[in-house]
């Protein structure tokens, strides 16, 4: 029996099973039009960041971020005039891909607040923006080659094959 009459009329009341089914089916529903959504967030590098420039920065870590999709690394850099500029880095491949393959030892330890940092990036697009994309890092004066960054190559289109005449 799929539902139950309601002892003071004759409405009929979902049953408990009909509930959970209903519930069932809105999380699955859910789930799948997140997915494809949640693909489109992700960002492409050459849309962020101008991966045909770079900029060498040194300054001192204030914070280290060994987090899911991407570590990220803030560092305090001196300007010319003086002052102290405060810099965001995204870092190589999400944590997962450095615990499976151990590249270059990298992990939540690895680097500190306090440590000394020389970094190769690729700036952000937007010009007054403090934030890069690592290209070579330094920690301390020895490189961190877990941390590196390099961008796709761009393809050259394949040559149409020439044109038959019949």
């Amino acid at each position: 029996m799929a539902s139950i009459y309601a002892s003071r009329s004759n409405e009929k009341v979902p049953s408990r099973h009909a509930a959970v089914r209903s519930a069932t089916g809105l999380l699955v529903l859910s789930v799948l039009l997140s997915t494809p959504l949640s693909a489109l967030a992700h960002h492409g590098t050459s849309v962020t960041y101008d991966i045909t420039k770079t900029v060498t920065l040194t300054g001192t870590v204030t914070e280290w971020d060994f987090v899911f999709p991407h570590p990220a690394l803030y560092f305090d850099v001196t300007n010319a005039a003086g002052k102290v500029e405060h810099w965001g880095s995204e870092v190589g491949a999400n944590p997962a891909y450095y615990m499976k393959d151990k590249r270059g030892g990298v992990n939540r330890n690895s680097i500190k607040p306090g440590d000394k940092l020389k970094i190769t990036c690729y700036p952000h697009r937007t010009p007054s923006a403090k934030a890069c994309l690592a290209k070579e890092v330094e920690v301390n004066g020895k490189p961190v080659p877990g941390l590196t960054f390099k961008p796709p190559v761009p393809q050259k289109p394949a040559a149409s094959p020439p044109a038959t005449s019949q």
